[in-house]
């Protein structure tokens, strides 16, 4: 083929482009969806935390002292968001050493690192912060009040 080039001179031209701070060829950007999914991930995973409350108390007529019964939701949309976006690191060819070894089920400390490996500012890392902070306040007021519709 006429395009083709040697595997030496291939690795030479990755070499001289990341000395001169360029991204290889091979890297492509990858999806912030995945990274806005997992920085509102407490928000999210508290609505669904919210919704199967509601739905188990509609299915068996029990009711709940709160709405912090199923709180494991919310740790399942963290995870599952952190697993996601670091799959869709890893295969837009970004560098995930420094993330990588599970650290995406430590949420905090992947989009941490995450933030800092991409110098993304730490912006990531904030918004979950104040998503987190603003979803556990809105529970806990959320089961506050339900505490008080349901007892006599």
């Amino acid at each position: 083929m006429p395009d083709w080039v040697e595997f030496s001179n291939y690795q030479e031209a990755l070499a001289t482009a990341a000395l001169a701070g360029q991204q290889s060829p091979a890297v492509g950007s990858p999806s912030k969806w995945f990274f806005r999914a997992l920085a509102l991930a407490p928000a999210w995973g508290a609505l669904l935390q919210i919704f199967a409350t509601e739905a188990w108390v509609a299915l068996t007529h029990k009711h709940l002292n709160s709405y912090l019964h199923f709180w494991w939701i919310i740790v399942l949309a963290n995870l599952g968001a952190a697993a996601l976006d670091f799959l869709a690191l890893k295969k837009s060819g970004r560098d995930v050493t420094g993330v990588d070894r599970g650290r995406f089920l430590l949420v905090p400390v992947y989009i941490f690192l995450r933030d800092q490996r991409l110098q993304a500012r730490l912006l990531g890392f904030g918004v979950w912060a104040g998503s987190l902070l603003a979803s556990l306040y809105g529970l806990l007021c959320l089961s506050q009040l339900y505490a008080k519709i349901v007892t006599p």
